[in-house]
């Protein structure tokens, strides 16, 4: 062991075991508001020009939505985060960011998807629809902005890069715009990594979980493992393929936990999705980071290998592969140590955008914390949120600007012309 590398594994070492513990991120938290028939009938509600619909479809999906008293005329669309398999379906608990963006003028619909777990593909349907319900039956809006948060943050990104023409602004809250494929080999990179330096703590393997097990019975284990050996935790912390968000010990056994544990809560969803195909692929993976190489050589030589299918790669690409073909202005809010959606999703997102050539189109703003979109206030959201709205007025100010110009010279042109064939 080089003496540049023990001297950090050894600070590793010390502060994990100085103060580690169990606190777990909760999944999308559940709301009141109970499951619907998909044939209710609509509840409408009318005060003055306000109005409120609150329904379902004839897919289960229930839906929300709202026009403010003194509506300015734009429409805000909202894609929640992922909710866990087994929760039953039900609208996001926005009510504070919904009630400020109400306050602005805006009006805002939102969707519960009709599916819950990886629900990409349904969110991208599901958030289309909730527009074209709200265009029926409160007015068709003259502008519309998205709002994305968590895995809704790859569903906003998905529709701005199919249709920009459509959408004049997305901004995107502790956003997985990185794509979906980054965040299942991440989680997929920690699982395998834990089974080889922990070794029959967490029952089943990569594709493979016992029926009849809770998520205590996953993350218990875990931390108690990393707490007594912490040497497997501070390598996996130095992988390049294992990016974990800490700045100690307690945060970095919690991201490595919180990864197991969206490993167990999603597995069985995921492999549906995917036909039972293995949806990651380390076979041809050289494991790197600044290590030792007999550390690198050993694991590279042991770690379990898996081997994916075109099918399942293809899904992956398909909900959702961002290209970074950015036409609308876009601005994001993320925590630079997010054990969720790590913050390698922003560096990614921000590369294919560059490479398009519309760097300038694209605002990140990090907030130096550890946590997910929880930490987001409805204060917070809405104020990067004017911010949007504002560079987007500008946008189509310089556009009307360019057009003008462009019409004065073609009828300059035209009146030379006119002049010269005299």
């Amino acid at each position: 062991m080089n003496r540049r590398w023990g001297a950090s594994l050894l600070a590793l070492l010390l502060v994990i075991g100085s103060s580690c513990g169990k606190q777990l991120l909760p999944t999308q938290p559940a709301s009141d508001i109970a499951a619907r028939d998909p044939v209710q009938a609509l509840r409408v509600s009318r005060t003055s020009d306000a109005a409120q619909i609150i329904g379902s479809t004839r897919s289960g999906a229930q839906f929300a939505l709202y026009r403010p008293d003194r509506w300015n005329g734009a429409l805000v669309l909202y894609a929640h985060g992922y909710t866990a398999p087994g929760d039953p379906i039900h609208l996001p608990p926005i009510d504070n960011l919904r009630d400020q963006l109400l306050g602005m003028g805006f009006g805002v619909a939102y969707s519960s998807f009709s599916e819950n777990g990886l629900a990409i593909k349904d969110g991208i349907r599901q958030t289309e629809r909730v527009e074209e319900l709200f265009a029926d039956r409160l007015g068709r809006p003259r502008r519309t902005f998205l709002i994305g948060t968590s895995m809704g943050g790859v569903i906003a990104v998905a529709l701005a890069e199919d249709d920009p023409e459509h959408y004049d602004g997305l901004l995107t809250v502790s956003g997985l715009i990185g794509g979906t494929r980054g965040l299942v080999d991440y989680i997929a990179h920690i699982r395998v990594l834990f089974d080889l330096y922990y070794p029959g703590v967490l029952p089943g393997d990569l594709l493979h979980v016992p029926a009849g097990l809770s998520l205590d019975d996953v993350i218990g284990p875990a931390v108690q493992a990393m707490i007594a050996n912490p040497q497997g935790a501070a390598i996996i912390s130095q992988l390049v393929q294992t990016p974990v968000p800490f700045a100690n010990g307690q945060e970095l056994v919690t991201s490595i936990a919180q990864a197991l544990a969206l490993h167990f809560i999603e597995l069985d969803d995921l492999l549906r999705r995917t036909h039972g195909d293995s949806f990651f692929d380390n076979s041809r993976v050289t494991y790197s980071g600044p290590l030792p190489a007999p550390v690198l050589a050993d694991l590279n030589a042991r770690v379990a290998r898996y081997r994916s299918t075109r099918e399942a790669q293809e899904f992956l690409d398909d909900y959702y592969e961002p290209s970074g073909r950015l036409r609308i202005p876009m601005m994001t809010v993320y925590n630079e140590r997010d054990p969720v959606v790590s913050g390698f999703n922003e560096a990614r997102y921000r590369e294919r955008v560059a490479r398009r050539g519309h760097r300038d189109l694209l605002v990140q703003r990090s907030f130096p914390r550890y946590g997910h979109s929880e930490l987001f206030s409805a204060q917070e959201i809405t104020q990067a949120f004017s911010e949007l709205v504002a560079r987007a007025g500008k946008r189509d100010r310089d556009d009307d600007e360019r057009d003008s110009d462009s019409r004065a010279v073609a009828a300059r042109g035209r009146e030379a012309g006119v002049g010269a064939g005299r």
